[in-house]
């Protein structure tokens, strides 16, 4: 799984048809989006996703993603993406 400033990408089993919104559940957080494109790769479905919303729930992991999206952040605005 990648992240970025406005995205997710994810390797999935099944396709995902673009425009579809999706719910994504990541340990403790719940990522609302809509897929953008799907790309066949041996079998499985390299997907990205636009992140609409994200709704954080109090856990340790929580705070462990909080601070891994921030530091994709400062990275993504260093880059200048």
């Amino acid at each position: 799984m990648n992240l970025s400033e406005s995205g997710i990408c994810a390797l999935m089993d099944t396709q995902v048809a673009q425009g579809s919104l999706v719910k994504i559940q990541i340990a403790n957080t719940v990522v609302y989006g809509q897929a953008t494109h799907a790309t066949e790769e041996n079998g499985k479905f390299r997907t990205g996703f636009t992140v609409e919303q994200v709704l954080l729930r109090t856990s340790d992991l929580t705070t462990i993603l909080r601070a891994l999206l921030s530091e994709q952040l400062v990275a993504a605005e260093r880059a200048g993406i």
